[in-house]
């Protein structure tokens, strides 16, 4: 028996932006997948043109409307609590809007995780290499190494890429990591990394998280983020520091 998969795409403001064609295409060929589709308080057509494509997939699609925006922790996560409402699911993963991560790389995430029973969450890493299409800007790509090197130091963790926008987890493992609101409305990737050591600690995260290097990655611009918010990053980053390791005194050697 397949195991059932369903991912979390969270949108705000994508009536342009969002490929529906790849969306479908990707629907008829995979039945194992469903799909959990979330507005986050767009002000555009978005939460129509959903709507349309889960009227025409309604087997396989749900659609979650949040009223005003949330940021996309929230939105993800309460997504995460309304598929639950709707089916059971062996795994859950989330993408961007855009499939800058296409949706076959959910696939290939499960296929890695599959080979380690221990393995609880596979995480998307945009590695560039031969072989693979991994393509943003230099000036990104140089922001988001700094960031991840700021962000594996305060965790304590070898992360190479905390923020790609393509995860999946076991559905357990799931419901403990968006149990609670986030502190970030972006940085929510590393508070699933603090949430998993403050539970379990660092050797469950040694064996059961592991980071898969994508295949394909693709920034189309257009990014939701304004530049006004990137220098509120790193304070936000402090601010997850701090609350963790009160809630956790030994949970970094920072």
């Amino acid at each position: 028996m397949q195991a059932k998969i369903c991912v979390i795409i969270p949108c705000h403001n994508e009536e342009h932006r969002f490929p529906a064609e790849k969306f479908v295409n990707f629907y008829n060929l995979h039945p194992n997948v469903y799909f959990c589709l979330v507005d986050d308080g767009s002000s555009d057509g978005t939460a129509e043109l959903l709507n349309r494509i889960v009227a025409a997939g309604e087997e396989r699609t749900i659609f979650v409307n949040l009223e005003k925006n949330h940021g996309k922790a929230e939105a993800v996560r309460r997504g995460f609590w309304e598929l639950l409402e709707w089916r059971n699911f062996d795994y859950i993963a989330y993408l961007d809007a855009d499939f800058s991560t296409p949706p076959e790389e959910i696939l290939h995430l499960f296929k890695e995780l599959k080979k380690d029973r221990a393995c609880k969450m596979a995480l998307g890493s945009r590695v560039l290499r031969l072989g693979a299409n991994i393509k943003r800007s230099a000036v990104r790509h140089y922001f988001g190494r700094i960031f991840a090197t700021l962000a594996s130091l305060m965790l304590d963790l070898p992360v190479y890429d905390t923020q790609c926008g393509a995860k999946l987890m076991d559905t357990e493992l799931a419901m403990e990591v968006f149990k609670e609101p986030f502190i970030s409305p972006w940085l929510f990737d590393i508070e699933i990394f603090a949430r998993i050591i403050e539970t379990h600690g660092y050797g469950y995260v040694e064996r059961s998280l592991m980071e898969v290097p994508l295949n394909q990655w693709v920034d189309y611009g257009g990014s939701k983020i304004k530049l006004s918010y990137l220098f509120k990053l790193p304070f936000e980053l402090m601010k997850i520091f701090v609350t963790y390791k009160k809630r956790r005194k030994n949970f970094c050697n920072v």
